[in-house]
């Protein structure tokens, strides 16, 4: 691992420990001659489950690589900034959206409840013809799409969407058609753009190496 001559510094990881990892100051000069100007990277799409050691064996026969993948990304932390698997994403919604706020109250929703919670988009085209966006579950707690997009996917926060049609001059005005977007919806969304990174050619990696060598004095 070539960042181990690396010196050391604190780090708050998501599960709130601090711990000690190396410090990557250096970074920015290997980014700066081989990475900055977009050459010599070729765009990569993660599969489920891929790691960037197994994506630096595949590349360049050398899982020990993976950083020069991590820098030409700026992943800086790979629990947050890389593509979770599908399993990991539903585990990681459940615990991040498992306690809820009913009014001054903390509520704990089972596993059954997350998934109503973040999957619910409402109920359109009832008996009388109408659409319902929220409703309250048996625990009190209120559920709701996150937010509503037309058909180019740009945005509408919940209070745009339902809100009135009317400008800032109180003009009426004709909202696009809009679509609710669940919670979930909008995780996995987010989750999959991250698929999508810039590798290094085999060649510039193995130059990032001897770059990063040079500048630890190897």
């Amino acid at each position: 691992m070539y960042f181990k001559n690396f010196p050391y510094t604190q780090y708050q990881f998501p599960d709130d420990n601090i711990r000690i990892i190396q410090n990557l100051s250096l970074r920015a000069t290997i980014v700066e001659e081989f990475i900055a100007d977009g050459t010599g990277l070729q765009e990569y799409m993660i599969e489920d489950g891929t790691t960037p050691e197994i994506i630096a064996f595949d590349e360049y026969g050398d899982a020990n690589l993976h950083w020069t993948i991590l820098l030409a990304n700026n992943i800086l932390n790979v629990y947050e900034d890389w593509p979770k698997s599908s399993a990991h994403l539903e585990s990681v919604l459940k615990d991040k959206y498992r306690v809820q706020m009913v009014g001054d109250s903390e509520v704990t929703l089972t596993d059954t409840e997350v998934s109503e919670f973040i999957e619910y988009v409402g109920i359109t085209g009832d008996s009388e013809g109408s659409s319902q966006f929220q409703s309250t579950m048996s625990n009190g707690l209120i559920k709701k799409p996150h937010h509503f997009e037309d058909e180019d996917g740009n945005y509408f926060s919940f209070e745009t969407a339902l809100g009135d049609a009317v400008d800032a001059r109180g003009r009426t005005v004709i909202k696009p058609k809009l679509f609710p977007v669940s919670i979930y919806d909008y995780e996995f969304k987010k989750n999959e753009e991250k698929r999508v990174i810039a590798v290094p050619t085999r060649d510039n990696a193995i130059r990032m190496k001897r770059e990063l060598g040079k500048l630890l004095n190897e």
